[in-house]
């Protein structure tokens, strides 16, 4: 028995400290919360999020909040956040750095503000700090910037770095590019990363539950 149960739990505690969960997108902390369900001994969770209104405490005590945008280079740009949606409700995780995504969302939600948020280059932000690990899973819900952001993950080859990329993808027409270029990166995607998952953390928000969000998501 002995010989049986030492590999297993030796690896699951070289699992833990040599991995890490890159939460991009990380809204109230629900990421985080599915996170630590789906992979109890990740030694490390961090989370980008430039809007931190809806932040959770709970989430704070399992995962790292880096309140900026992740995106294909450092800098400073203007980020559009929701205080008004479209229920009447003052939060959603709809926030983008998107042209196209800022637009849509004025048309669906009541009252949209921009501020200036950080960015980080997030392929060299992984290369910089995750070259020492040897599990790392990335996911990207950044309502549409995932397209550019694939993109230079593919072309700097940091994509060979991710272990698992979980994502949900959002409407090509928010990519910011033409549609043939951003329907290949989604091809690509599928393609050279290692595994590539559909990524609901819906059930584990905090907002969306206290604001009846996810009865609102369901029946509409």
């Amino acid at each position: 028995m002995r010989r049986i149960l030492y590999p297993i739990v030796f690896g699951l505690k070289q699992y833990r400290s040599n991995s890490i969960f890159i939460d991009c997108g990380g809204y109230d902390g629900c990421t985080a919360l599915k996170a630590i369900i789906l992979y109890p001994f990740i030694s490390q969770i961090v989370s980008f999020e430039p809007d931190i209104r809806m932040w959770s405490d709970k989430a704070s005590k399992i995962s790292t909040l880096i309140p900026a945008a992740v995106w294909i280079e450092n800098g400073c740009l203007d980020f559009q956040i929701i205080t008004k949606n479209k229920y009447g409700n003052k939060y959603a995780g709809a926030g983008t750095l998107m042209d196209q995504k800022k637009a849509h969302n004025n048309e669906i939600h009541k009252v949209t503000e921009s501020i200036k948020v950080p960015t980080i280059h997030l392929s060299q932000w992984i290369s910089k700090n995750c070259k020492y690990k040897k599990q790392i899973i990335l996911k990207l819900d950044v309502e549409g910037a995932e397209y550019k952001i694939l993109e230079d993950l593919l072309v700097s080859e940091v994509y060979k770095l991710i272990n698992i990329l979980y994502i949900e993808w959002h409407a090509i027409e928010w990519s910011g590019m033409e549609e043939e270029k951003a329907k290949r990166i989604k091809i690509e995607t599928y393609a050279k990363f290692k595994k590539v998952k559909l990524w609901d953390a819906m059930e584990y928000s905090i907002v969306d539950k206290e604001n009846d969000f996810i009865k609102f998501r369901i029946n509409k």
